[in-house]
């Protein structure tokens, strides 16, 4: 898995509110309940490494599936912890609800 690099631009404002970050967070509860089956075509679990803490950071994700490839998008352009997170360390783990994947 590699980050393309694409011109970035925000498409949407990022959630500055806490109900609505761990709203965003609801899949990855599922998840944990064993229910990611239900998510599993749309919404993966990308797992990545912290970097300033070093500590695994969970995060639920759209994607879709293209040629052996998994696609993530970020709505927030270059802003989410996650993408920053790939950026400084692109060992990632993916679980699409049917497998957990080493990327």
């Amino acid at each position: 898995m590699s980050i393309e690099n694409y011109h970035f631009q925000r498409l949407l404002p990022y959630p500055e509110s806490w109900l609505i970050k761990k709203l965003l967070k609801s899949p990855l509860f599922l998840y944990r309940l064993g229910l990611g089956k239900l998510f599993g075509n749309y919404i993966l679990i990308l797992s990545t490494t912290g970097r300033h803490t070093g500590n695994v950071h969970r995060t639920p994700v759209e994607y879709f599936f293209h040629e052996d490839r998994f696609y993530i998008i970020s709505g927030f352009g270059e802003q989410p912890d996650w993408f920053q997170n790939i950026q400084s360390s692109p060992r990632v783990t993916v679980q699409n609800g049917y497998e957990t994947l080493c990327v």
